[in-house]
């Protein structure tokens, strides 16, 4: 079955070059970020994209989805909270895992390094500019999931009152309360399953918007794609049927 895991990377401590005033290195904490845009980089993957639009997130690039929220606060939590903050003169950069980032956060228009962890295996290296923060170790986990880690479970955005496969209207049922736990871009860079097969539906939801939906089925998973693609939703094998059923 495919699966999109978080990368979980494992350093070595990196070496912490301490201040004999503790106090001190503290004092410095990061203005509030609220930023309206953020840019998820990670080496040899396409960017992520989350845009805020009147108070609401969605994630724009490399599709447009909805944004699961209760994801994306402890994130904006986590940056605006630091455990610790230093100059960067203080601190030995590669061995903190910053001259090669394992990603890069853009909020706006300020970059922020993301490196190794410390010392106690809880906390994670930080570079925005001239300063080194620490954050918790899982911050890497949540941003190295990408579309997963970000996008809304929900496939449709409201209740599904109506849905044509090949101009003939099928039952409903199936296609209500769809949930995925995984996202991924579409195309595959993998070979699709030899069994795979295809089909195109067009989807009505109670607020009146209609979907494109391509359904790509085989004995491991389906995908559906809506609209503009870029994006599927990865689902059990066999949630949705294959055939083309009336509703009577």
């Amino acid at each position: 079955m495919l699966v999109i895991g978080s990368a979980v990377v494992l350093l070595t401590a990196a070496l912490w070059v301490a201040h004999e005033d503790a106090e001190k290195n503290n004092t410095q904490a990061p203005s509030a970020r609220d930023p309206r845009i953020i840019r998820i980089q990670r080496p040899e993957r396409n960017d992520l994209v989350l845009q805020r639009e009147s108070g609401t997130w969605g994630i724009t690039a490399p599709c447009t989805l909805a944004v699961n929220q209760q994801r994306l606060s402890p994130l904006l939590e986590a940056l605006n909270t630091p455990a610790a903050s230093y100059p960067a003169s203080d601190v030995d950069i590669e061995s903190a895992g910053l001259t090669s980032p394992l990603a890069t956060l853009i909020l706006d228009d300020e970059s922020i390094a993301v490196g190794g962890i410390d010392l106690s295996g809880e906390r994670r290296y930080l570079q925005p500019g001239d300063r080194v923060e620490l954050a918790p170790e899982w911050i890497l986990s949540l941003v190295d999931g990408g579309l997963s880690a970000f996008a809304s479970s929900d496939v449709f955005a409201d209740v599904v009152t109506e849905v044509f496969i090949e101009q003939r209207r099928v039952v409903v049922d199936p296609w209500l309360d769809l949930s995925s736990g995984q996202t991924v871009e579409w195309p595959l860079s993998d070979t699709l399953p030899v069994n795979s097969t295809e089909f195109m539906a067009v989807v009505t939801l109670a607020s009146g918007t209609t979907h494109k939906v391509q359904v790509t089925s085989n004995s491991e998973w389906q995908a559906l794609v809506l609209d503009d693609g870029g994006c599927a939703r990865l689902l059990p094998a066999a949630t949705l049927p294959t055939d083309t059923a009336r509703d009577n």
